[in-house]
């Protein structure tokens, strides 16, 4: 169910990507003759970054693609162990349990006041928020099942484990 789940956030985020170098191009062709196209910044600010950002979260997480320091590992193997990387998903777990809890509180409030741009669009920012909640709630399901991984003493899979064995130097 998960990976069903984070397969539509990459869908959405491919949607968002192709949707932005649209606008923008459309913007920019707009511009050199003098007809913008409305509003093309503030949809990008508003919604399209944050559905590239938080949407593609969880799947930069499973392909270990977030930025790691990995150069303490070698001076300190003893920080390698599971317990260690037990602490540093159960923290990422509470920091992105706690933007989903806000930006939970943020949406329901967008929604209930009916919050909108003051763009010359005026178009409603409850969805946008609710993109953040999503993609937080997401991620965390991914900190989750690694934790448990982790807490059953088998390694957590990422998925480019394989290519980069490939692309190793042979000792």
């Amino acid at each position: 169910m998960l990976g069903l789940i984070d397969r539509a956030c990459r869908w959405a985020t491919a949607a968002a990507i192709a949707g932005m170098v649209m606008l923008v191009v459309a913007d920019a062709i707009g511009r050199t003759i003098r007809m913008p196209v409305p509003g093309a910044v503030e949809v990008t600010e508003e919604y399209l970054m944050v559905a590239i950002v938080f949407l593609a979260m969880g799947f930069t997480h499973t392909e270990g693609r977030h930025i790691r320091i990995e150069l303490f590992e070698r001076w300190m193997p003893w920080l390698a162990g599971p317990v260690v990387k037990i602490g540093i998903e159960a923290i990422s777990f509470m920091y992105f349990a706690l933007i989903a809890w806000q930006g939970l509180d943020n949406a329901r409030s967008a929604f209930a006041i009916d919050k909108r741009t003051t763009s010359e669009l005026n178009y409603p920012m409850g969805p946008a928020y609710s993109l953040v909640v999503i993609g937080s709630v997401v991620m965390c399901l991914w900190l989750v099942r690694d934790i448990i991984t982790l807490a059953r003493g088998k390694p957590i899979r990422r998925g480019h484990d394989e290519a980069d064995q490939l692309n190793r130097p042979q000792e």
